[in-house]
This record gives structure tokens, C-alpha cells and sequence, in this order.
């Protein structure tokens, strides 16, 4: 079967799924028109329906899938369509904070607690009463805090830090991870006890390479909410997106459109306007980030854009997501040679 022949398979079982979904009595059973939702595959439609299960309960939720699959606009639909929609929804994410810091942010502190603990401050916990507590990366926080947050969740008090007070939350709670856990137990960085306490209700948001039939269908549903005309794409263009191995998932593929149409200024999208590098074979819970080089792999990054825009770093820039500024200073900093 040709690309084009996926694509039109694609469209047509597109508008019965959407037909489907958009039936469900109620207004919060509607799902949105997020290219996150988007995808007629068994495993999609798979994930599509116990999202739509996790917004009926009350469920501790873990949402698996790698970066740019859309765990937290998956996590914040599920509290829109929750029976504590209206409630706070609070996020963080734990790979920005480590040790005490982290235990601050989610617990909050009493004044004098530590030197720059110059007030009371609620924390995340506190604020999500009522409401849902989503923690992303879960799969990086240390394993003190994990020993906090298992007995947190066994019985919603806490304290904050340097305060007797024992506080309650009534809060729903939601995680994500793009790590293995399984991996991560095994090594001893992550709590067999707690992975038990946070997988009640697992969803598995699977990458776009192995969804590839649908490639061609979310690509005109995104290009649409980017309010590109030109549709369908010429075959081309589509092979060319098609092959693509798409590390980065939904996110990289909205952000490569997002590119080509501001490059295309207007006019139909061609294979020029697409600039697509290819990340090192894997994935980051194959590899992990650890195993790569990354100022070699920024550098052979921006080689490969300058080459692809024949020199113009006006478009290489914009085609990187950086200012013109940046550019010139990365091509100092990696003394890559004028092309």
C-alpha cells in the first residue's frame, strides 16, 4: 500500500473514530482536537479509551511514553474531564529539583526553617487539595523523597518542612515517566513499593515510529490547527516526513511543520522547507542521554542546517529554534566553518 493509499485509509478511519469519540454523552467526555489524541492504531485507540476510563475514577494514573508524547497534556485532560475539574491541577516536574529542594517545593516550609525561609509557604501538596498533583519524571526523583511520597500517598498528611503541624490533601494523584522503571528497580534507583502504589492505572502513550499508518493523517491535522491551506501535501513532502524516524514523537512533528510553514512564507510547503536531522539510533530509554556527546551532536546539528539552507543563517536559525545571535555564537563556540 502506497503513502497516499495510508492516507486516505487514514482520514476516513480518522472521521469514524472522531465520530465515536464526539458521541459519548457530556461535554467532558469530548475528546479534544490535541494531535495527542490523534491516531487510528490499536495501540492508540487503545490508550485514547483508558484515558478517557482514568477521567471517570479516582485512580492514582502513571502515563508512560517517551519525551514529546504528550504525558502531560494527557494528564491535564484527564483533570478537565475528572470529577474535580474546576479544582486545582498542579504539576511539577521532578528532574528540575533534587534533595531538600524538591522536598521544599512539594511539602512547602515553615518560616525559620532554613536560612532563606523567611515566611510560611504552602507547597505543592497543599496547594492541590481538592484538586489532582501530576508529577512528571517521576522516574527521577531520589529515594528519599520517594520514601516520603509512598507514605504520603498510604496516608494524604504530611508536614512541612521545620512544622509539627500535621496537614491533610485530598488530592488525585497522576505520574509520568519516559524512563523504564522495571530497569530502574532492578538497579535500585526506583522503589519496587512505590512503583506498586503509582501503577493502579498505567497508560502506554506509544511513539510515532512504530505508528507510522498514521503518519500521514496526523500530519494534515496538524498542519489544519496550524492553519496551513495547502492540503493534502505533494508526495514528496510526505515521504520525505514519513521516513522520518521522529525521536522527539508529536512534539518534534509539530515543531518541524511550525518551521516549514514559517520558512514557506505562504506558499505550498516543499522539501526545502523541511529540515529533519536524525537523532542516534535509539531512544532515550535505550540509550539514555548520558551515552551521547552533545555539544558533537549540537554541532553536527547545526552543520547539517547550515548545509541544507545552502549557508543562510537566517533560515538555519529559525529552522533550529534559535535567535540569529545564538547561532553566530554556537558557530564561534564549535568553530564550525562558513559554508
Amino acid at each position: 500500500m502506497s503513502v497516499h493509499d495510508v492516507y486516505v485509509a487514514g482520514r476516513n478511519e480518522i472521521a469514524e473514530l472522531e465520530n465515536v469519540i464526539m458521541s459519548e454523552s457530556g461535554e467532558s467526555q469530548q475528546t479534544p482536537q490535541s494531535p495527542i489524541f490523534f491516531g487510528t492504531s490499536p495501540a492508540m485507540v487503545e490508550s485514547i479509551g483508558h484515558t478517557k476510563i482514568a477521567a471517570k475514577k479516582d485512580s492514582v494514573v502513571l502515563l508512560l511514553g517517551e519525551t514529546g508524547t504528550g504525558k502531560s497534556v494527557i494528564a491535564r485532560w484527564i483533570h478537565d474531564n475528572s470529577s474535580r475539574k474546576g479544582r486545582p491541577f498542579v504539576s511539577l516536574n521532578c528532574s528540575s529539583l533534587r534533595g531538600d529542594l524538591l522536598r521544599s517545593e512539594l511539602y512547602g516550609h515553615a518560616r525559620g526553617a532554613f536560612t532563606s525561609a523567611i515566611r510560611d509557604r504552602a507547597g505543592l501538596i497543599e496547594s492541590a487539595d481538592g484538586g489532582t498533583l501530576f508529577l512528571d519524571e517521576i522516574g527521577e526523583m531520589d529515594l528519599g523523597v520517594q520514601a516520603e511520597l509512598l507514605k504520603l500517598i498510604e496516608e494524604k498528611s504530611f508536614r512541612r518542612i521545620g512544622d509539627d503541624r500535621l496537614r491533610y490533601s485530598n488530592f488525585r494523584l497522576i505520574c509520568a515517566t519516559n524512563r523504564d522503571l522495571m530497569a530502574a528497580i532492578a538497579s535500585g534507583s526506583f522503589r519496587l513499593d512505590l512503583f506498586y502504589r503509582i501503577c493502579v492505572f498505567p497508560i502506554n502513550l506509544p511513539p510515532l515510529r512504530k505508528r507510522k499508518e498514521e503518519l500521514p493523517s496526523l500530519i494534515e491535522h496538524i498542519l489544519k490547527g496550524l492553519g496551513y491551506t495547502h492540503v493534502p501535501l505533494q508526495s514528496d513532502v510526505l515521504n520525505l516526513l514519513v521516513r522520518n524516524q521522529w525521536h522527539g514523537n508529536i512534539r518534534e512533528l509539530k515543531n518541524v511543520l511550525e518551521r516549514a510553514i514559517l520558512l514557506s512564507d505562504g506558499s505550498e510547503l516543499t522539501k526545502a522547507n523541511f529540515f529533519t536531522p536524525e537523532l542516534p539510533a535509539g531512544n532515550e530509554s535505550d540509550a539514555g542521554f548520558d551515552t551521547w556527546d552533545l555539544a558533537e551532536l549540537e554541532k553536527r546539528h547545526i552543520l547539517a542546517a547550515l548545509k541544507h539552507f545552502n549557508g543562510d543563517k537566517n533560515k538555519a536559525s529559525l529552522a533550529l529554534g534559535i535567535s540569529l545571535s545564538s547561532l553566530y555564537r554556537k558557530i564561534e563556540t564549535y568553530n564550525v566553518n562558513a559554508i
